[in-house]
């Protein structure tokens, strides 16, 4: 009878806090990890590690993987070249926004990559070998692709094959 009279003893509005302080605390846990989530860069490797991941991640059939380092590694290495800036908290689409000013004639591919990222990132689509081959065709054309005299950049041409 003393167990119940205890918990008796704890008045309506404790239950009000306590029912609050576990909501507000699941709340700000499940915010910061879809916000975190959306984040390109969790950390400071360079475009050619980021890409020998997606290849080491390619090589063993883990293609969510591939993409979302390969994507990483255009984005990492247009930031290396100054075609972009890189900031702390940026986003996919942030940074193909910026990418596409550089690089306007693969604006619309960048827009797709990182749509591909996002949706991979969030768990709506289980990439695709063939995402992985299409991925890594673009990050060569971004690669090889050319600034000219006004600051905009034009695809090359050549070397538009696949690298193995």
């Amino acid at each position: 009878m003393e167990a119940g009279t205890h918990m008796g003893a704890m008045r309506p509005w404790h239950w009000i806090v306590v029912l609050l302080v576990v909501l507000l605390r699941r709340f700000k846990l499940v915010g910061r990890s879809r916000r975190d989530a959306g984040r390109l860069f969790d950390d400071e490797r360079d475009a050619r590690a980021l890409a020998r991941a997606a290849d080491a991640a390619a090589e063993r059939g883990d293609w969510d993987a591939a993409v979302v380092e390969r994507f990483r590694a255009i984005i990492r290495s247009l930031d290396e070249r100054g075609l972009i800036e890189d900031y702390p908290g940026m986003t996919a689409r942030e940074a193909t926004a910026l990418a596409s000013g550089a690089l306007k004639t693969l604006g619309e591919e960048l827009t797709r990559a990182a749509a591909l990222f996002d949706a991979v990132r969030y768990g709506e689509v289980v990439s695709t070998e063939e995402q992985d081959a299409w991925m890594r065709d673009l990050a060569q054309r971004v690669d090889t692709a050319r600034i000219d005299r006004t600051g905009a950049a034009e695809a090359h041409s050549a070397g538009t094959g696949r690298r193995a």
